[in-house]
């Protein structure tokens, strides 16, 4: 029409039209957490949260209600309601802002976190609301043999974990890391829809669980990172 390339102009808008369709045929958001809006599946999270922070507070620990509480986050939270925190969903609330109605569990889990890290109990989402943690623990609480890793080992995994922030953050400020994003093992809590390496990469790390505590959680989670620094910093200031 401008240029008098009438076939150009014709193939552009027809381009246009056939992805409009097909994203208005495509599932939205595919891997982050919130998918479903109900009620039930807004307040079960929330209810669980609400447990494990009751369950922190309290004088005495319990080791049966940890227990609850764990289960309760793998088929709660993860399973049933797919709700967890992941860098893929914080990059999406900082390029564009968070959905108060959709993403209001995730919010709270993070608020929650935030405000225990300032009350002197931090990591308080890695241990008592994240999914994979939970079920990492859990499959650790089953018998057979463990190995036992020294703390020099566990220092060593905290340093590849910080590299992997850090390598992570500079390929997403270079705009090559987006896609290294869906491949974040939480989505596997929604099997349906995450592809099968993310299934894989989650299965790997939770078989792996049954004998080092918490694998993915001390050697690679970029959010966790994240979550330690945060309460790092915090202590500093």
């Amino acid at each position: 029409a401008v240029s008098g390339a009438t076939y150009t102009s014709r193939a552009l808008a027809r381009n246009v039209d056939a992805a409009l369709a097909a994203y208005a045929a495509a599932p939205v958001e595919t891997f982050a957490s919130g998918e479903d809006t109900d009620a039930f599946s807004q307040m079960a999270p929330l209810v669980v949260v609400a447990l494990g922070v009751g369950a922190t507070l309290a004088v005495r620990r319990s080791r049966k209600l940890r227990l609850v509480v764990l289960v309760l986050n793998v088929a709660v939270t993860g399973f049933w309601c797919g709700e967890y925190l992941s860098v893929s969903l914080l990059r999406g609330w900082l390029a564009e802002g968070a959905d108060m109605a959709r993403h209001l569990p995730a919010i709270i889990m993070l608020l929650v976190s935030l405000l225990l890290a300032f009350l002197k109990r931090p990591n308080h989402y890695c241990t008592w609301i994240c999914p994979l943690g939970s079920l990492q623990e859990l499959a650790y609480r089953l018998p057979g043999p463990k190995l036992h890793l020294s703390p020099r080992a566990f220092r060593v995994m905290e340093r590849i974990r910080l590299w992997v922030l850090v390598l992570l953050l500079l390929a997403l400020w270079m705009g090559v890391g987006a896609e290294v994003l869906d491949y974040e093992p939480f989505a596997a809590f929604r099997p349906a829809a995450a592809p099968w390496p993310v299934l894989v990469l989650a299965g790997v790390f939770v078989v792996s669980g049954v004998y080092v505590p918490r694998p993915w959680c001390k050697l690679l989670c970029p959010l966790g990172e994240l979550f330690q620094l945060s309460c790092d910093a915090g202590r500093k200031s």
